[in-house]
């Protein structure tokens, strides 16, 4: 007697469960990122899980591929079902990898920068397959006869394919280019806010308390402020373009001298360097306030001296760099 193939209720079932589960895992993923718990996900125990999960990556990409082939109308429930279990079998494991980088031997290895980015792409990856799992009920119910457009079927599958393809990239590209946007994103922020900090300190006339232009009255009244206010200002601005000639040598290749845990202080201490810059800029323009301003730029020092320390390893055993980055430090520490 020949054996029962899976029927059309059966794959909804299976279709419904690879939902159930997508849902669930996204959301054990989610508590990751911010709680750093990994008890409800069994961990694989692989030597090299960066590689694997890139292997799992494109394996995904063909099963989802797969996926949005089998579904073709006339629907046939037997490929279909087996090709959606086979799907949620590589899912699992990309979730079981997702387990093991969480560690925290993983993240002083690889820092919290790299593996957070993994997570948040598996995450992705895992609310898309929900959506495919949800549209793909829809179609075992009305493409067993009917036709289908291939935008409806395709386009979900689309949307996992480039999901699945982000993915794949953080995990070749690594710590050292996540870290090198993240320095990128600190001198855009340092660079607008020198131009706007040179434009006042040219002419304080064109900011006000006002930068809105709602209180006409302001039009009317005389920008005065103090010439050693003006003074500090300038030699903030030397600073501020000190640091940033600090930063630009920094490059991918750089990086690749620093430990996981280092490069987790670097992504922080350039965020608070652009965030001190900022504050410091605020607090002259604005307000005008000398005291805070100097409170902030101890704090500023503070960063500069931990990114100065943080950039020499960077240099490996380069004597050229090095003297150019102690040189550096030389000018930063000047008074004058």
């Amino acid at each position: 007697m020949t054996e029962k193939g899976p029927s059309q209720g059966d794959l909804r079932k299976k279709l419904a469960s690879l939902q159930e589960e997508s849902t669930y895992w996204s959301n054990i993923i989610g508590t990751i990122q911010k709680s750093s718990s990994t008890k409800d996900i069994q961990p694989t125990t692989l030597e090299d899980p960066v590689n694997e999960l890139v292997k799992v990556s494109k394996l995904l990409h063909n099963e989802s591929t797969k996926m949005g082939l089998v579904f073709k109308a006339p629907l046939q429930s037997g490929p279909a079902y087996r090709q959606t279990e086979k799907f949620g079998e590589t899912q699992i494991l990309m979730v079981s990898i997702a387990s093991q980088l969480n560690s925290l031997q993983s993240r002083e290895k690889l820092s919290n920068l790299f593996v957070d980015a993994v997570l948040s792409g598996i995450e992705k990856c895992l609310v898309l397959t929900s959506e495919i799992s949800s549209e793909y009920q829809k179609l075992g119910e009305s493409s067993v006869n009917e036709h289908v457009e291939d935008d409806t079927r395709l386009a979900p599958v689309a949307k996992l394919w480039e999901a699945i393809d982000g993915l794949k990239s953080v995990c070749e590209q690594g710590s050292p280019f996540l870290l090198k946007e993240t320095s990128n994103q600190s001198k855009r922020l340092i660079k607008d806010a020198l131009e706007e900090f040179e434009e006042w300190i040219e002419d304080p006339s064109s900011f006000s308390g006002d930068p809105f232009g709602i209180d006409e009255a302001d039009d009317e009244e005389e920008v005065i402020v103090d010439g050693k206010l003006l003074e500090k200002a300038s030699y903030f601005r030397d600073k501020f373009k000190l640091i940033m000639l600090l930063l630009n040598p920094l490059s991918v290749k750089s990086y690749t001298f620093l430990t996981g845990q280092e490069i987790d202080k670097l992504a922080n201490n350039q965020r608070k360097l652009s965030y001190f810059v900022d504050e410091i800029v605020i607090s002259l323009t604005m307000n005008q306030d000398s005291e805070e301003s100097s409170a902030l730029y101890q704090d500023l020092e503070t960063e500069c001296g931990k990114l100065f320390e943080l950039v020499l390893r960077c240099c490996g055993n380069d004597d050229k760099k090095i003297k150019w980055f102690t040189v550096w430090k030389e000018k930063f520490d000047a008074k004058n």
